[in-house]
């Protein structure tokens, strides 16, 4: 029976032991948390890690559960909300915080680590203080001014987690400066008057705006930009204010018309990379919105961003039915001037103060990539002669050499040759450096005997000057430049015949016209010519050939007489044309006379007394006897 009772009792003092040893377990933590931040607009250096230990003393597995109270606002995740803690172990937890964007206060929590049974283990506190944030932004960036948009908002907001007090914004030299000098005045207008507040997280719209008229505004085209500044003490912000100048001379404007594409159809590529001074086309597909048919005028220009210089520029115009498109070819000689990285572009309008457009997919212009320069090139463009010259008429050619290589070019030798026209001519040009033009011209002298037709003149240049050999070691390809030679020519002989006409009679409407013609036989053989007159069908009449035939001895002459009689309605300068043919030999000589028109009534009748004055003297003295006998006869009867 004691023994009974004994086992009893020990039980009981072992389970109450064992009980005791289980609620006397300890686990080791930290007493606090404490930390600062500085806020800003990034996420992440907004975010506070605590890291943290727990131990466990217990002879068994501790099992606990861990929260956080406090902290609301921010966001606070422990890395573990339950764990089991092995006997005499270490594990390490942490807690994250993220510090709320623009406060400035500080916040307090803890973190409450109890047994599964829910029995307190430890709260370890935790504390936060913030730093002072001052910051000022300007967010999203402005959408750019252009010729059609001359009004862009700006948000400037206090980023930072105190209030901000005298706050200036303005904008660099209140303009935009391209690299030329060209300005466009800007004005800032604030929904505050500056100074002013911004409270943290607060925004205020600033209006940026132009009063110039678009086609007035001279900036380069493409986006040219200046600086917008805020500040407030430590706190200070910018932007880029831009504007972008479109070809259009108003802006883009309408949607009648659109640019569907800008091809080049030169390179294998069409990526638009070329040589200086080579032939290239572009093609402009255009497409008409409008609700007709219509003309669509298309430009494009090679531009030289650096300095705003319109290269080369044309225009076309197409005709386009409504809904459809229509394609339109430049042909052009690339300038010698055009940098690597020239610019190509295109606008296309009906009215181009009311509907035109400049830009075609994504963008607004095309780049044209140079191809690697020869070391030693030379090129030669802008040909200039008048046309029509006269015969014996002295005139200028005209030229520009362009260095397009990648060397100095000491001297370079121009020549000018026409075989039919015997000019052979040479100009030497000194100095010519690298991307530099010289123009030169050519004197020439028309022969007094050339024929009258087109003429090519050959340009070739010598180039890469050996100064040791005197030789020149590179040759251009040749250049031709058509033109025309007409008028006050001496004819030279088709054949061995020579026509020498000579107006006999006045040239007057009605009348007959003799034109007395000497025919020459210049050859040794004789020969039998016969004269055919035409070209006067239209003013004359061809009335005779006096002899239509003649049999020239060698450097015999002979006089033909030929007739015509103008028109009625004839009168000024009149032309036709003598031909003198000898079995397969002709030779024409072009005459021009002034026809006096027809007499009036008046001068006719004064033309015909003065040629039969003694008929209309006896006419005269006939009506004056007849009108005396009936005088005579009247008086006679009144007697009576």
């Amino acid at each position: 029976m004691k023994l009974k009772i004994f086992g009893l009792v020990f039980s009981i003092l072992l389970i109450t032991v064992l009980a005791g040893l289980a609620s006397a377990a300890v686990v080791a933590a930290p007493v606090s948390f404490s930390n600062s931040t500085l806020p800003s607009d990034d996420t992440t250096t907004r975010t506070l890690m605590f890291n943290f230990n727990l131990t466990s003393s217990d002879i068994a597995n501790a099992n606990i559960i861990l929260s956080v109270a406090g902290l609301s606002g921010w966001a606070p995740a422990l890395s573990k909300t339950s764990d089991a803690i092995a006997p005499s172990a270490t594990n390490t937890y942490n807690l994250q915080v993220t510090a709320p964007k623009y406060t400035n206060s500080p916040t307090a929590g803890a973190i409450a680590v109890n047994y599964s049974n829910g029995t307190s283990i430890a709260s370890i506190p935790v504390s936060i203080t913030l730093n002072n944030h001052n910051s000022l932004i300007f967010t999203p960036a402005p959408a750019a001014l252009t010729k059609s948009a001359n009004l862009t908002n700006v948000t400037l907001r206090n980023d930072g987690n105190q209030v901000l007090n005298s706050i200036t914004a303005s904008i660099a030299n209140n303009s935009i400066t391209d690299s030329e000098g060209e300005v466009l005045s800007l004005s800032l207008v604030s929904s505050k008057a500056q100074p002013f507040s911004l409270n943290p997280g607060e925004n205020i719209t600033l209006n940026v705006s132009y009063s110039s008229d678009p086609e007035d505004i001279d900036l380069l085209l493409g986006e040219t930009s200046t600086i917008m500044r805020a500040s407030s003490g430590s706190a200070n912000a910018t932007t880029t204010i831009k504007f972008i100048n479109e070809f259009c001379d108003f802006g883009e404007r309408g949607n009648d018309v659109r640019i569907v594409s800008v091809s080049d159809e030169t390179s294998s590529n069409g990526n638009f990379k070329w040589e200086l001074l080579q032939d290239v086309e572009v093609e402009v597909k255009v497409e008409n919105n409008a609700n007709d048919d219509d003309d669509i005028t298309v430009e494009l220009m090679v531009y030289d961003k650096s300095d705003g210089n319109d290269l080369y520029s044309a225009e076309q115009t197409v005709f386009v039915e409504q809904d459809e498109r229509e394609s339109v070819l430049f042909n052009f000689i690339l300038p010698a001037d055009t940098p690597d990285n020239g610019r190509i572009y295109v606008k296309a309008y009906i009215d181009e103060d009311e509907q035109c457009v400049s830009h075609w997919s994504s963008t607004s212009f095309e780049t044209i990539n140079l191809e690697s320069k020869e070391r030693w090139d030379v090129g030669m463009t802008d040909v200039e002669v008048e046309s029509p010259l006269l015969c014996g008429e002295r005139a200028t050619v005209e030229a520009e050499v362009h260095n397009i290589g990648k060397e100095d070019q000491n001297k370079v030798l121009v020549s000018l040759t026409s075989d039919d026209l015997s000019i052979d001519e040479d100009i030497t040009v000194t100095n010519l450096d690298v991307g530099e033009s010289k123009k030169i011209s050519f004197p020439i002298e028309i022969p007094r005997d050339a024929e009258e037709k087109l003429y090519q003149l050959e340009l070739q240049a010598r180039h890469h000057y050996n100064k040791g050999s005197d030789n020149y070691e590179d040759l251009t390809e040749r250049i031709l430049k058509s033109f025309n030679v007409q008028g006050n020519c001496i004819a030279k002989p088709s054949s061995e015949i020579l026509i020498s006409p000579t107006l006999e009679s006045e040239a007057r409407a009605g009348r007959d016209m003799i034109i007395r013609t000497s025919i020459k036989n210049l050859g040794k053989d004789t020969m039998q010519v016969s004269i055919v007159p035409f070209g006067y069908e239209a003013w004359s009449q061809l009335k005779s050939v006096e002899p239509s035939a003649v049999t020239l001895a060698g450097g015999e002459s002979k006089d033909v007489s030929i007739t015509l009689t103008p028109n009625e309605d004839a009168s000024g300068d009149q032309r036709f044309t003598i031909r003198a043919a000898s079995g397969t030999k002709t030779s024409d000589q072009e005459v021009s006379v002034f026809v006096q028109p027809t007499s009036s009534p008046v001068s006719g009748l004064w033309n015909s007394i003065r040629e039969n004055w003694v008929v209309w003297i006896i006419v005269l003295a006939n009506i004056i006897l007849i009108v005396a006998i009936i005088i005579a006869a009247v008086r006679l009867s009144r007697r009576e």
